[in-house]
């Protein structure tokens, strides 16, 4: 849970360095370039344990998608040259960088929403958009200009955040590079100038802007007034702008004295206090209410509100049905889940033979002789019941290639409105998961496993459960450190059936 904590943490930086409109730029370019090195830490752990065990881990199964990767470590050195952009071109201009998104298309098309659901009379409804759009910028914004941060600041903050980067990488066991692929030391980033003039470009497009608002304020002047005072009763109710916005140039001071480590150990205070600080839209809520219109004049105006996000959220509900029954199964579930269903039964089957014929053995030999096979019970479902549910922290064998390890369960997840939501409950069917995150312990010597790999880490897992082989009980194991050991049934037998070469092959096939 703490490298989720991390994970929650390094992205809500990145998102609301852009979408806090209460903090400084060379703040957010310390949260822009600290989520950015940790990501590419984050990747190069990721990648260099995928090269040496490609069966326990995948860039595919274990990292982000490539796409949002992409997506995520622009929007970073997007921020930087933002701020660069700002100070060398427009330095009279406020920076508010929650524009430089597609925010302001969202509102458009939920404002005209509002208006009329029918998008083919979008002609007619922009008088009222804009005019409503103009009436929530007609705010007086107050600004606090200082000095512009200079590239040593921008450098000193980078190089600070970097720091700060393999600290939370460090703490949550990532396998750390000799030297970051990634040139810190060259973080000045220059920005070319063209050969059109931006300023006098976008002064004549203002021009043209002003016409044109002009022709749809005149258009606005005819519509129905009491519009007008429903937008204006509407604007109320939305989102009011801060008091104080800061522009570029203001905050310039660089805090180098941030740490997220206490004492070798992590902060979660500090983290959780950083987060309410940058948190964006947290003041306020934002949900629309719409009143009924009705005859019925018993009806209150508080009971008649409908608040439009939670119907939303009503109506998605209800019409994906979730009833197991009618819930479609994709090709891919259908295919793992019927695999190990196959397996499971192959491995049953040849136990029962391999067990009559042990007993068969026995009755014809008289001298007493060692036995080296018991029944193994509920191969089939992998030893998971209503009277032996699988639940957090149980072990498992697992199989990874060619290999079964112990698997100390993290955390289980079931699909649901097709999402994979988080099971707090005991497991009774290995069909009702979905994804199961494992802590592996590998094989060492015998009954002895290790969760330390040769470079220092412990290995977790995020898979479908088709390569769950059997559930042991938590008092077969034994922890000592990082080394566990079995005991019982679970050493003498269930560990040596399974570990076979010939049963692992069975699996394999």
């Amino acid at each position: 849970m703490e490298g989720f904590a991390i994970y929650l943490f390094i992205m809500g930086e990145i998102v609301d360095c852009y979408l806090n409109r209460n903090i400084s730029p060379i703040e957010r370019i310390r949260m822009a370039t600290t989520g950015y090195f940790f990501l590419y830490l984050w990747r190069f752990h990721i990648e260099t344990l995928s090269q040496k065990y490609p069966n326990f881990i995948s860039i595919k199964q274990n990292f982000l998608a490539n796409q949002s990767f992409a997506i995520f470590t622009s929007l970073c050195e997007s921020m930087v040259l933002l701020v660069k952009a700002h100070r060398d071109y427009y330095p009279q201009i406020p920076f508010l960088p929650w524009l430089h998104g597609s925010e302001s298309c969202e509102h458009f098309f939920g404002i005209a929403r509002q208006i009329n659901p029918d998008f083919a009379e979008l002609i007619q409804m922009l008088p009222k958009i804009s005019q409503y759009t103009k009436a929530l910028r007609n705010k007086k914004l107050s600004f606090d200009k200082e000095r512009s941060p200079n590239d040593k600041q921008i450098s000193e903050t980078i190089h600070h955040s970097h720091c700060l980067a393999r600290d939370l990488a460090e703490y949550a066991g990532m396998i750390q590079p000799s030297n970051i692929s990634i040139d810190i030391n060259a973080s000045r980033i220059f920005i070319e100038s063209h050969e059109i003039d931006i300023s006098s470009s976008s002064i004549n497009e203002q021009s043209h802007d002003n016409e044109e608002e002009y022709d749809l304020t005149s258009a606005i002047k005819q519509e129905p007034s009491d519009d007008f005072i429903e937008i204006r009763s509407q604007l109320d109710e939305i989102a009011q702008p801060p008091d104080n916005l800061y522009t570029l140039n203001g905050g310039d001071s660089v805090n180098l004295s941030c740490q997220y480590l206490s004492y070798d150990k992590l902060d979660f205070e500090f983290l959780y206090n950083q987060r309410k600080i940058h948190e964006a839209y947290c003041s306020k809520p934002l949900e629309r209410k719409f009143k009924i219109v009705g005859t019925n004049s018993r009806i209150t105006e508080g009971s008649s509100a409908i608040q439009s996000n939670m119907a939303s959220h009503f109506v998605a509900y209800f019409t994906k049905n979730e009833n197991p029954e009618q819930r479609f199964v994709t090709q891919r579930e259908k295919r793992w889940k019927d695999n190990r269903k196959n397996i499971a039964m192959a491995l049953a089957q040849l136990h029962v033979q391999e067990l009559a014929k042990s007993r068969k053995s026995k009755k014809l030999n008289k001298k007493i002789v060692k036995e080296n096979l018991i029944e193994i019970p509920n191969i089939v479902t992998a030893n998971i019941t209503e009277e032996f549910p699988l639940s957090k922290r149980d072990y498992v064998f697992v199989r990874y290639g060619s290999q079964v390890c112990i698997g100390q369960v993290e955390a289980l997840y079931f699909e649901a409105y097709n999402h994979h939501c988080y099971a707090d409950k005991p497991i009774k069917d290995l069909n009702d998961i979905s994804y199961i995150s494992l802590h592996v312990f590998v094989p060492l010597h015998l009954d002895l496993f290790t969760d330390i790999v040769k470079e220092g880490c412990y290995i977790l897992t995020h898979h479908i459960p088709s390569n769950i082989v059997y559930h042991i009980k938590q008092n077969s194991v034994v922890i000592e450190g990082n080394f566990l050991k079995l005991v019982g049934n679970e050493k003498h037998f269930y560990f040596d059936y399974f570990g076979r070469k010939d049963i692992i092959e069975k699996m394999v096939e």
